[in-house]
């Protein structure tokens, strides 16, 4: 990971709408839970230049993956890898508290992740 890179696009989100980028990532998760696809996580990358004009519409798709950590660590980091079973396991932990009856697993949850020049810029779980 690039620290210059970093410092770059944490920049621009700290200008830039993450509640609208948020939403779209969500929307993103939805999509994929809706395809009753047994790939649970999608991945895209969007351009410097798209993430500063706010242009979240032009996303490429670079992958789907289904909750397989170890297969996972070819598209991310191992860091990135580490922070998405954190959040998975804190939404596991969630529906769990709030839905006791109910059995839950990593397959059930969607998320969509954005990356920049290699770099995590913002998710959206459903």
């Amino acid at each position: 990971m690039s620290n210059k890179n970093q410092s770059s696009i944490d920049k621009v989100l700290n200008s830039i709408d993450t509640d609208q980028l948020g939403e779209i990532m969500v929307g993103h998760a939805e999509y994929l839970q809706m395809r009753f696809s047994d790939n649970n996580i999608i991945i895209f990358e969007i351009t410097l230049e798209d993430l500063i004009k706010e242009n979240f519409y032009d996303l490429q798709e670079l992958h789907t993956i289904e909750c397989d950590w170890d297969s996972l660590k070819d598209w991310l980091p191992e860091s990135e890898v580490e922070r998405l079973k954190k959040e998975f396991a804190d939404v596991l932990t969630n529906n769990i508290e709030f839905n006791a009856d109910e059995t839950y697993e990593c397959s059930e949850i969607f998320s969509a992740l954005l990356y920049c020049d290699g770099e995590f810029v913002w998710s959206g779980t459903a």
